[in-house]
């Protein structure tokens, strides 16, 4: 009994191993904007969650912003973790909320715990806690809340802001298009992926009055 007992533990390392080692490789894959799409186009639980989310949001939810990328990165990393597709963990976490054993009804919350501990790992403390939220948000827009509680909020420290001569000395090795995104970037305060949203129709009104300094109109819509 206690060799057998010995054995299966040892089983069940191992396959912890392997496991992980899979969790390392798939966290350090790109999901692409096409198989984000699809995952949200096939699956009812997945749309399902966004239009549950969409309900308590003030904007409209857009698909390609950061908050679904972000989301759906984890999720589809999750899946791919586990071998299943988003239906088939909700499936699944519906017929462990009708078990008596406790190992089987805290199942998901362990894999998701050791989905977290995977990016802790990596030395990514901020991915690690929105990995869980993320999935948190999924199983409970989903009726089938987990009971676990989402890792403290990582604080970034302010980080310094660049002199005007560390500025001029970027801005030498800039070409023309660089040298107008960098300038444009430090006179404004505009973050990069918000410059690159702005159009015409955001800066028309000022512009076309030539009122100084120039008002910018930008609705990001993450």
């Amino acid at each position: 009994m206690v060799s057998s007992t010995r054995q299966r533990i040892r089983q069940n390392n191992k396959r912890m191993i392997e496991k992980d080692e899979k969790l390392n490789k798939i966290l350090q894959r790109r999901i692409s904007l096409d198989e984000i799409e699809r995952y949200i186009g096939e699956f009812a639980s997945v749309q399902r969650w966004f239009q549950k989310i969409e309900i308590d949001r003030v904007v409209p939810l857009d698909i390609k912003g950061s908050t679904v990328r972000h989301y759906m990165s984890y999720l589809i990393k999750f899946c791919k973790w586990l071998g299943k597709n988003p239906d088939k963990i909700i499936e699944e976490r519906l017929k462990d909320k009708k078990s008596q054993k406790l190992e089987v009804l805290e199942r998901y919350e362990q894999f998701v715990h050791r989905f977290s501990l995977g990016y802790k790992r990596c030395e990514r403390p901020v991915a690690a806690r929105e990995a869980v939220v993320a999935l948190k948000s999924f199983f409970r827009h989903n009726f089938v809340p987990l009971s676990i509680k989402s890792p403290r909020k990582i604080i970034e420290k302010e980080r310094s802001r660049l002199t005007i001569e560390e500025i001029k000395a970027i801005l030498k090795f800039c070409d023309v298009r660089e040298r107008a995104f960098v300038t444009l970037q430090v006179q404004s305060g505009l973050r990069p992926m918000e410059l690159l949203k702005l159009t015409y129709g955001d800066i028309k009104a000022d512009l076309e009055s030539r009122n100084l300094p120039i008002r910018v109109h930008l609705k990001i819509f993450d």
